[in-house]
């Protein structure tokens, strides 16, 4: 959406990650004036939302502001989602705590499915951009509604709005899941995978969006079975031993003996190929390998 002068935008200002207040007593009047302390402290950039008539948006902005104190970096995709969410609010004649006891009628979860029915489709194997060329890519949206629930958990837990029985954005979920293959003590998350699998959290909100589809299954990697890889080198040996076929059949029977890539392919030089001779060794490089 193209922003104007009716709609929310975004700026950045250069804010102190702790800043520290000072005050000044007017010695005639007695007012108390309070200020920030000046501080040759690093200043950071901190992407703010405008609400329409240039006012900053509350309490988005304070949210932005405690995540820019956790990570020292701010957050432009966070700042962009929690726009989304506010412009997605404004015109449907609603605000982040129109919420009741019904999730599926509340604000939150009236974002979710609509950034939902404005995703894009691709085409998994191609990549290509096949519906909705201007809509959400299923990564940013998925990201959008996770910076939402944040959001309401931030809201929640700063006592700025609380979130009970009757105003619920969403549901927690918890789960188990079984991993896949054999722990490997050298990843930094090892600890984790020791009982086979990891526990995890999510929303209600996580839950409505469509899974990613898999990898076709004529495009998966799958190992060659030994009776598979004699079928394909006879194959080779009978049908593909003349002319240029017999150099892409011998580049063929190199990658499956060699692991050899494609580049590697491609470049490996024919002067190092040839029959064995009379006086050559043979080394079995399973022997060299143990």
């Amino acid at each position: 959406m193209a922003e104007n002068e009716n709609d929310f935008r975004l700026t950045v200002i250069k804010v102190s990650a702790n800043p520290i207040l000072s005050t000044e007593t007017d010695l005639n009047t007695g007012e108390v004036k309070i200020g920030v302390r000046p501080s040759k402290r690093r200043e950071y950039e901190l992407p703010i939302i405008l609400r329409p008539d240039g006012l900053p948006l509350y309490p988005h902005n304070q949210y932005l502001y405690s995540r820019l104190k956790e990570n020292l970096k701010g957050s432009k995709t966070e700042a962009q989602a929690l726009m989304a969410f506010e412009r997605f609010l404004a015109k449907s004649n609603l605000a982040f705590d129109s919420l009741s006891d019904i999730p599926e009628d509340g604000a939150a979860w009236l974002f979710t499915e609509h950034l939902i029915k404005n995703l894009k489709q691709v085409n998994v194997q191609t990549g290509e951009v096949i519906k909705n060329p201007n809509g959400y890519a299923l990564s940013t949206a998925r990201s959008y509604v996770g910076i939402v629930c944040r959001f309401y958990g931030w809201l929640h837990n700063s006592g700025l709005f609380f979130i009970t029985r009757d105003k619920k954005p969403f549901e927690h979920l918890t789960g188990y899941r079984k991993r896949s293959g054999r722990a490997n003590d050298h990843n930094m998350m090892s600890h984790l995978y020791k009982q086979g699998g990891y526990a995890y959290r999510t929303t209600t909100l996580m839950k409505l969006f469509p899974k990613i589809q898999s990898i076709p299954d004529h495009l998966k990697l799958k190992p060659m079975s030994v009776d598979d890889k004699e079928i394909f080198i006879n194959h080779l040996k009978t049908h593909w031993n003349t002319g240029k076929r017999k150099t892409v059949a011998l580049m063929l029977r190199l990658a499956i003996e060699t692991g050899l890539r494609e580049d590697e392919l491609v470049s490996f030089p024919a002067s190092g190929i040839h029959f064995p001779t009379t006086d050559a060794h043979t080394y079995d490089l399973n022997d060299l390998t143990r």
